[in-house]
């Protein structure tokens, strides 16, 4: 009997590994292409604050600790300097605080130690991916984890969010943990799954807030499972969510207090008492957003074929497993619900748990299909539509942050319908460095919506909006040149419509030279100063066209 490399046994193990390394190729090229985005310069130095002093004063206003310890353990090996004698670790300026952390290391660049934190989480992302896989496995079978790990890995929601030094992906995974937790604990009720089940739980919590909606599901399995005593239940009840409380006292400490009060802040948000930004949808800006943003965001950032494999599949659980189905589909249900009636537009990562959830409901619709219809025909149809995702992610490679589906008409559309974290979240300036530099460097107007330095990401410009340059600046600037470029981040063009005067008929009669990825459009900006000029609100009032 000849021995093969590839067999019952060993096959799902090489088919597993070979999808995680393409994860890791996928998360990794983005990762190492795209500048910091905007909550990235924030994150990484607060989470190593936390571990270096034990004192967790920053960003705790707006996030709980977890993801934050785990971007930041990297930073053990290369040890950058921490500015505490400055004065935003004083007044617990996050943000100012990790400018500094990021931009004033004279060892390492603020590139080096981005991509470090994101390397954190991309560990993180991998075993988190890995491990529900092979979770599926034991509760739905191999094949059912092998295609969960397939949808999941050329998701490009996953892949963006788990190359980013953010909470997102945290949370997320720590959610489908909990979730699959308390299927394991339905189908038979034991301590050890208890304290599994409140252990993902809290650690869910401490992640992000917007897990708290999955307080009802870990509940669930507790009155629903096997037939059991009252004590049995109640005992199981109080370890559910006794370890969660146990696990937020124990990582707040003396901060304990703050922790109620970022849930208040959050609160407020949602009852729309805090000014926020101005939200945009569809060609159209709000201070106060719109109940139907989500919804539209999920339409138009899930890859088409997840989205009817997983409606699909919602009917095939429900009816075959419907207690999995709940515990698939409240904490979803709640979230959306909790999105739709905030007052924060911000994207589609808010709703990340719902990629994992769709990857896993469209799975047990293959499956099942595959398994009830042998005809070659309906096998070769579901084959090409589980193509489409693969097809997806090589068109935005590496820019699965932009990624939009083919309903929407694909990234290069994808302004029309959302901006923020969908689209533009300030990650293509090197992008935008590697044009400018091919093209000899023209002179550069640059409205650039995000936190990171320009300059050290290799682009040099005279900033302008929301930034207004001195009337001076105009003057120096080399308006007369052949070339004039003007590069605007996607996020701003409709601010800038809205805001300046004459703005809106300009973008309408001139359209990009190019896109730098998918967020940054370059104009050619020779004819924009006489539209500049004429207004009030640009600071070159005083600045006549026949002066440049």
């Amino acid at each position: 009997m000849k021995r093969t490399i590839f067999s019952a046994q060993t096959g799902p193990v090489f088919v597993r590994l070979l999808l995680l390394l393409c994860l890791a190729f996928e998360m990794t090229a983005q990762a190492v292409t795209t500048s910091h985005t905007f909550d990235e310069i924030a994150y990484p130095a607060a989470g190593y604050s936390y571990w270096r002093t034990g004192d967790i004063r920053l960003d705790i206003l707006h996030h709980p600790p977890l993801a934050l310890y785990i971007m930041s353990v990297p930073y053990f090996v290369l040890r950058p300097d921490l500015p505490l004698d400055s004065m935003a670790w004083k007044k617990k300026d996050h943000y100012l605080f990790g400018e500094i952390f990021l931009y004033g290391d004279s060892r390492y660049s603020a590139r080096f130690l981005t991509i470090a934190a994101r390397l954190g989480v991309i560990l993180f992302t991998l075993a988190g991916i890995g491990f529900a896989s092979l979770w599926i496995d034991r509760l739905f079978g191999v094949p059912t984890g092998l295609l969960f790990l397939f949808l999941a890995v050329f998701e490009p929601n996953i892949v963006a969010n788990g190359a980013l030094a953010t909470n997102d992906i945290v949370v997320a995974v720590f959610w489908f943990a909990t979730v699959l937790a308390g299927m394991e604990y339905l189908r038979r009720p034991r301590l050890s799954r208890a304290v599994a089940l409140g252990g993902f739980l809290g650690a869910a919590l401490l992640s992000k807030h917007t897990a708290l909606v999955l307080v009802p599901t870990a509940v669930l399995p507790i009155f629903f499972g096997p037939k059991r005593s009252a004590k049995e239940r109640f005992f199981s009840l109080l370890i559910v969510l006794g370890i969660p409380s146990a696990m937020i006292a124990l990582l707040y400490g003396r901060y304990l207090p703050f922790y109620f009060a970022s849930l208040l802040g959050r609160t407020r948000d949602l009852a729309g008492i805090s000014e926020g930004k101005p939200f945009y949808l569809l060609g159209e800006l709000s201070d106060t957003g719109w109940w139907y943003y989500y919804p539209v965001a999920l339409l138009v950032k899930v890859p088409l074929a997840t989205l009817i494999f997983a409606a699909a599949g919602a009917v095939v659980m429900a009816k075959k497993r419907f207690a999995d189905f709940v515990l698939l589909a409240l904490p979803v249900v709640l979230l959306i619900s909790v999105c739709m009636v905030s007052h924060k537009d911000l994207g589609y990562r808010y709703l990340l748990p719902c990629s994992l959830t769709a990857a896993l409901l469209g799975t047990v619709f293959v499956v099942g299909f595959i398994r009830n219809f042998p005809r070659k025909s309906a096998r070769a149809a579901l084959g090409l539509l589980l193509l489409l995702p693969v097809l997806e992610s090589a068109v935005v490679f590496p820019h699965f942050l932009s990624y939009f589906n083919v309903v929407a008409g694909g990234p290069r559309n994808g302004s029309r319908w959302l901006l923020d974290s969908n689209l533009d979240w300030g990650q293509d300036l090197p992008a935008l460095a590697d044009a400018w530099n091919r093209a000899s460097r023209p002179p550069l107007l640059l409205s650039y919506f995000g936190s990171a330095r320009p300059e050290a990401w290799g682009v040099k410009g005279l900033r302008f909006y929301p930034q207004n340059p001195a009337p001076e600046e105009w003057r120096r600037f080399p308006w007369k040149s052949n070339t004039v470029w003007w590069a605007v981040s996607a996020t701003y063009r409709p601010r800038i419509a809205r805001d300046i005067p004459g703005m809106k008929e300009w973008f309408s009669k001139h359209k990009p030279i190019f896109t730098a990825g998918y967020s940054i459009f370059v104009y050619d900006g020779s004819s924009l100063r006489y539209t500049l000029f004429s207004s009030k609100k640009t600071g070159a009032v005083n600045v006549a066209p026949k002066e440049i």
